[in-house]
């Protein structure tokens, strides 16, 4: 069992980062503030392993490593650190901290009825913001819909795709749109 921290409303980063080494809880920080992480649905665990899966089938070895759900993201050094549902990071640098990491290649959030606002208001922002960021995906639970944000030189291109049949080309990455939603029961997504 974790033992007991002090009760606050304002944290250093070195506060937060000791309280997650021994929470029973996930927790993002923004300016010293921590904001508790919810659980997850089945469809959301569902959509963010097989989106991990076909990730991995698409970089077949080399370099990159996939993280899902339970690795911090810096966004601001120092201010905001975030869970993101899936990320890859191909950087070297991303070796070097166990814990949070820098760099990501690709990031996705899989999107839910109370995430979603601050996935796309406040997150979606400043992840198209990192330098090292080629391509974001926002994933529906409630239908199928992938919505793709790639970097083409210093433009963001937007892409959505609403078919199982669509197939995602991110680099050399290609990502079928059947395999993130394979076992989600089609009663629970509109089709």
């Amino acid at each position: 069992m974790g033992h007991a921290l002090e009760l606050k409303t304002h944290y250093t980063l070195a506060e937060y980062l000791e309280h997650e080494e021994h929470a029973l809880y996930r927790a993002e920080y923004y300016q010293g503030e921590l904001f508790a992480m919810a659980g997850t649905s089945d469809i959301h665990n569902r959509l963010a392993q097989n989106l991990t899966f076909g990730l991995r089938l698409g970089i077949k070895g080399g370099p990159c490593e996939i993280y899902i759900e339970n690795l911090k993201l810096e966004l601001v050094p120092e201010v905001w650190y975030v869970y993101p549902d899936v990320m890859l990071t191909c950087d070297p640098r991303d070796r070097e901290d166990r814990y949070i990491k820098r760099h990501p290649r690709l990031l996705a959030e899989i999107l839910s009825p109370g995430t979603e606002g601050y996935d796309r208001q406040h997150k979606l922002p400043r992840y198209l913001q990192l330098p090292t960021l080629e391509a974001l995906l926002l994933v529906s639970q409630t239908a199928i819909h992938v919505e793709l944000f790639e970097r083409k030189g210093t433009e963001w291109v937007y892409r959505a795709y609403t078919a199982v049949t669509d197939t995602i080309q991110i680099g050399e990455i290609t990502l079928p749109v059947a395999v993130i939603y394979e076992g989600v029961e089609p009663e629970k997504v509109k089709i």
